[in-house]
């Protein structure tokens, strides 16, 4: 089953990476943003290799679920700095499927 945002995103995907290549670096967007459709290993690994940063969402899946909260129980948060608009981070790797 295709959800309506999955088939987006594989319709999006061709596209945008297409215009993506075609912009000089420099006149690329900061950042592509996108719903849990988009965040798939193919397009992922398109946009490092062009160097072009992302945030997608990710399904509440019960792998997320369980790396959410091993991350809320560890100490290690980075302190925000005076640009963070307060916000703390953490990094940690989940292995996607499909």
């Amino acid at each position: 089953m295709t959800l309506g945002n999955e088939h987006a995103a594989q319709s999006a995907h061709p596209g945008l990476m297409q215009i993506l290549i075609g912009l000089q670096a420099d006149h690329r967007p900061r950042l592509v943003r996108g719903d849990f459709g988009f965040g798939n290993e193919p397009f992922i690994r398109e946009l490092e290799e062009v160097g072009q940063p992302y945030l997608f969402k990710l399904k509440r899946t019960p792998g997320v679920k369980s790396l959410l909260n091993r991350l809320f129980s560890k100490e290690g948060w980075i302190e925000p700095g005076p640009r963070d608009q307060g916000w703390s981070a953490m990094e940690d790797t989940l292995k996607l499927h499909g």
